[in-house]
């Protein structure tokens, strides 16, 4: 089996930092991702800027729930 670069099989959830039911989906997927194949950010954070400049998101609309797959 060939080796993977690990960055490209994660999966990236975006997710309103301050937002109570946002916090709330990012636990509920924490609980049920035992292989620990998600990988989560806020989208105020830098990190999540930076991921949705690299794909051609607004950055200034931080009220949702973005998933990015295979990666940054």
């Amino acid at each position: 089996m060939a080796e993977t670069n690990e960055m490209e099989e994660d999966h990236i959830l975006l997710f309103d930092g301050v937002c109570n039911l946002c916090n709330a989906y990012v636990r509920f997927f924490i609980k049920r991702d035992p292989r620990k194949q998600l990988r989560f950010a806020p989208l105020q954070s830098e990190t999540g800027q930076s991921i949705l400049m690299e794909h051609g998101l607004p950055t200034d609309h931080l009220s949702s729930i973005v998933f990015v797959e295979s990666g940054l």
